[in-house]
């Protein structure tokens, strides 16, 4: 059986739906459609799931504003990224009034994750003690890791022939 992973922003329903409708269609054509919602036990650690996805051999990425600044799906996009062969792995969904195909477009994202990195050098350099903080340091890295490979994963995907969220519903993802 094939089995396709999905990276997605999952705190929207939208998203939900729509991976929801990409399950049943994988289903019907015998694949396995490997997602959070059913590869993640209670207590079991998320950032193995992603690791797994970033090492998957067929990654959907259903592709968003909202998954642009998620730092589960960013984390998720560069671990795609590290292990090659994107283009060959990933099929990317795009969704309406997604845009980051225009290098104004891409900049926008690229704030977002200098903003996010402000904010956490901010709240570290307001503690008084800042002993123990080396997990907060690791998100702060991770953060610098978004930012710096933003542009160069946006440009990679905006190169890519994709397809809106329409045309992979209309053909039942075919």
């Amino acid at each position: 059986m094939v089995s396709v992973y999905v990276s997605y922003a999952w705190k929207e329903e939208a998203q939900n739906r729509l991976v929801d409708k990409l399950a049943q269609a994988c289903a019907a054509r015998g694949i396995e459609l490997l997602r959070d919602r059913n590869r993640i036990g209670y207590g079991d650690s998320i950032r193995a799931f992603m690791n797994e996805i970033g090492a998957g051999e067929h990654v959907v990425l259903v592709l968003s504003e909202a998954y642009f600044k998620s730092a589960y799906c960013m984390y998720e996009l560069c671990r795609i990224y590290e292990h090659g062969d994107v283009r060959k792995r990933v099929k990317p969904l795009v969704l309406t009034g997604t845009s980051f195909h225009k290098p104004t477009d891409r900049l926008r994202y690229l704030k977002h994750w200098e903003t996010e990195i402000a904010n956490l050098e901010a709240e570290l350099a307001g503690l008084a003690d800042p002993k123990g903080t080396l997990d907060s340091r690791r998100d702060l890295d991770g953060y610098a890791e978004f930012r710096r490979q933003m542009d160069k994963l946006l440009s990679m995907l905006a190169d890519m022939n994709t397809l809106t969220e329409e045309v992979h519903v209309d053909s039942d993802f075919a």
